[in-house]
Parts: C-alpha cells; structure tokens; sequence
C-alpha cells in the first residue's frame, strides 16, 4: 500500500510518521501562535530566546542591584541558572 510521498508504509512505522506530524504541529503552534501572545502580554527588553532564571548566584553576583544581564555572564561567574527560553 503506497502512502505519502509513495514510500511503502509497511517499511515505516506509522506510529512515529503520527508522532513526527503531532510535533510538527505542536512546535508550529506554539512558535506562530503561543509566543507572539505570551510575549505581548509579559513584555521584555530583550528577546524571549535569552530568558533565564538564576538558581544560585556566582561568586561575584554581576551587578547586584539587577542581577546578570545575559546568560553568559551568569555561567561566566559559576552561576548556576535554567534556561527557559
């Protein structure tokens, strides 16, 4: 039996064909619709792809009455931070 593309689906598994379509959808979702909204309604001064949250503080906390202003400050002085962006 031919499928997408004409490739024979009994050589694929179409649980993971499902799967890989189920994410692209998903990740399209949220990367077009999800964060222009979320980045309308929580404004930043900079971009969504360098938030981070700083679990401990490094050695020498950069600027201490605003904390890190980049991620690589935060691991540069052995922060421990997450990511989220």
């Amino acid at each position: 039996m031919l499928g997408l593309g004409g490739a024979c689906e009994s050589s694929a598994n179409p649980r993971a064909r499902l799967a890989s379509a189920f994410t692209t959808v998903v990740n399209s979702f949220v990367n077009h619709i999800m964060m222009p909204i979320v980045a309308l309604i929580f404004p930043r001064s900079h971009t969504i792809e360098e938030v981070f949250w700083v679990v401990r503080k490094g050695h020498s906390y950069y600027n201490g009455t605003t904390g890190y202003n980049t991620l690589q400050q935060a691991t540069d002085d052995g922060a421990v931070a997450i990511a989220y962006g």
